[in-house]
């Protein structure tokens, strides 16, 4: 009967996260340059079966992100012939379901109700909700960081398949974001250090194998993209390592960086913008941490290893800090949430229980004041109002107009960064009517996305550039979108 209950409770989380995290985008789903980059080259490995070895590019030009995310976005992909609002849902579904992975972790470091606790305070979480919301590689991290450290402790129960396990996920964790191949590091350092008993047990020829198995799965396309690109990976990691990249920050830099970043992963990952909050929850975290440094629980002290360790290795590396980075260490955050309450309620079921209904009760509240207003999400702040829903109602009425033959120029934020509309006139455009852009198309097109930032700068464009082109004929807008139709000169 226990078990039936768990099962029912978990799939009703499911059920719930997937509203959370998907209500709205049909609407305002964003999809710009970058997402456009992405899309070509998922279409290339699906359509051209052009495979790549690498990812997109990070924030340190020559170092990229491994390919998983577009790989495992072919799937969706070729059932739903490439269409973003699809491809999102199969990545938030995947999202939905580490409910599951979240409840069997808490349960395995600690306890039942620890785990109940994760699952519960995971579901309306604000900012891993945002996360999943975007198409980018954050929505693979947060499962696959969940299954490595589900493997490690499998593994810790005498399962030592889950080592193997644990060796391939470690790999697939830093080919989803590059940086994570450094906080890994350092939690598997620290797990090998605190049971290197229990591993001197393991066949020697098995822990090869695992080792092995983790260079394959974390570097083998990276040496294989070095040997033909002249090892520009490897040039650029040391040039990164060397603080001459152009993105090495002063120690007092770094460390203000560092501890904004880490005080909004709490706080909007638990009480989101409230920095008294975020600070609060370290407070209480650090009390617990005292107290199990006191007690030497091995399991608590991995926690706190994978909560800190991107805060330590960002310290060190002295360079520019996103708060994204943390990404790695927000089931950390959550799972410490647990712990903390789970401490109160033994104490005062009444106290642990408010707490965690208050936490959860102000989640929902700040989610419908912001996911389903679609407001606060940090990755569209330059651009809050771009819609595909907007940009798919752009194609249809240029394809509609146009009967098949036509050209377009597209005012783009970034500047002159096409790659979003090009595959956006492709997956509904070419497919959908088989009218595809042309060099010299009968009919030309100029789409112009709203610039308030630089409305200077666009309104000169248009006088001294789109002016010179032709007369407009027609006109239309969808949200921040204009199109206009020009009689080329």
């Amino acid at each position: 009967m226990k078990n039936r209950l768990i099962i029912i409770f978990l799939s009703s989380l499911v059920l719930i996260s997937f509203f959370l995290r998907f209500y709205g985008l049909q609407k305002n789903l964003f999809f710009g340059p970058e997402q456009g980059i992405d899309f070509l080259v998922v279409k290339d490995i699906v359509v051209s079966h052009k495979l790549t070895l690498i990812g997109a590019k990070t924030d340190v030009s020559g170092i990229f992100h491994g390919p998983i995310y577009y790989y495992i976005s072919a799937v969706p992909f070729v059932i739903s012939h490439g269409d973003p609002l699809f491809i999102l849902g199969f990545l938030i579904f995947i999202n939905s379901l580490t409910v599951i992975l979240v409840y069997l972790l808490g349960k395995e470091m600690f306890s039942k109700r620890v785990g109940i606790f994760t699952a519960l305070l995971y579901t309306p979480s604000f900012m891993i909700i945002v996360y999943s919301r975007g198409l980018s590689t954050h929505p693979l991290v947060i499962p696959l960081e969940t299954l490595f450290f589900l493997f490690l402790l499998k593994f810790l129960k005498g399962r030592r398949i889950y080592l193997l396990l644990a060796a391939i996920v470690f790999g697939l964790t830093g080919q989803a974001e590059f940086l994570n191949f450094l906080f890994i590091s350092v939690v598997s350092i620290f797990f090998i250090a605190s049971n290197f008993s229990k591993l001197k047990k393991q066949n020697p020829l098995y822990l090869l194998l695992c080792f092995v198995t983790l260079l394959i799965f974390s570097g083998a396309t990276y040496f294989l993209f070095d040997i033909r690109h002249q090892f520009l990976m490897s040039k650029s990691v040391l040039t990164l390592l060397s603080g001459k990249s152009g993105y090495y920050t002063p120690l007092g830099v770094t460390i203000s960086q560092a501890s904004s970043a880490f005080v909004s992963l709490f706080s909007n990952t638990l009480l989101p913008f409230s920095s008294f909050g975020g600070l609060l929850a370290i407070a209480i975290v650090a009390t617990v941490a005292f107290k199990t440094f006191k007690e030497k629980n091995k399991k608590l002290l991995l926690l706190l290893v994978w909560l800190f360790a991107p805060l330590v290795v960002l310290l060190i590396l002295h360079h520019a800090i996103l708060d994204q980075f943390f990404v790695f260490s927000i089931i950390a955050v959550v799972l410490c949430a647990a712990v903390c309450i789970e401490v109160i309620f033994e104490k005062s079921k009444y106290v642990g229980g408010g707490l965690l209904a208050v936490v959860l009760l102000f989640a929902l509240l700040n989610w419908n004041s912001t996911i389903a207003q679609n407001r606060n999400i940090f990755f569209q702040a330059p651009q809050p109002d771009l819609r595909l829903s907007d940009e798919t109602r752009v194609i249809n009425t240029i394809c509609n107009d146009s009967q098949g033959s036509f050209s377009y120029q597209a005012y783009t934020i970034p500047y002159w960064e096409s790659q979003g509309w090009d595959y956006l006139f492709w997956v509904y455009g070419q497919q959908k009517f088989g009218y595809a852009p042309t060099k010299n198309g009968q009919k030309f097109y100029v789409i112009i996305q709203d610039d308030p930032g630089n409305k200077s700068f666009q309104q000169a464009w248009i006088k001294n550039t789109v002016s010179t082109w032709g007369t407009v004929r027609k006109t239309w807008r969808f949200g921040i979108l204009k199109i206009e139709e020009l009689a080329l000169k």
